[in-house]
């Protein structure tokens, strides 16, 4: 565990680590799903999304995002075939 713990903190102390100082909270709301069976079998989905990303006394950014998948069931489970979104 030493090894593993001096190894991330020689890592963080490079600038290049995948972190954010300060750390940010981020929130998503999915809404607004409308789903539509369309003549081959495939399920039209479009949904709306909002993305809040805050840092404690900083900086808030609001994502605003639409995306319309085609998703088909293969046996047991279902699989998307396409995606578009617009941000």
């Amino acid at each position: 565990m030493a090894t593993t713990s001096r190894k991330r903190y020689e890592r963080l102390r490079t600038g290049f680590a995948n972190s954010e100082q300060a750390r940010s909270v981020t929130r998503r709301f999915v809404t607004n799903i409308l789903v539509c069976e369309e003549t081959d079998g495939t399920l039209s989905v479009d949904t709306n999304m909002i993305v809040f990303q805050g840092r404690r006394g900083q900086s808030e950014h609001f994502f605003v995002a639409c995306r319309e998948d085609r998703i088909r069931q293969f046996e047991v489970e279902w699989k998307v075939i396409e995606r578009k979104g617009v941000f």
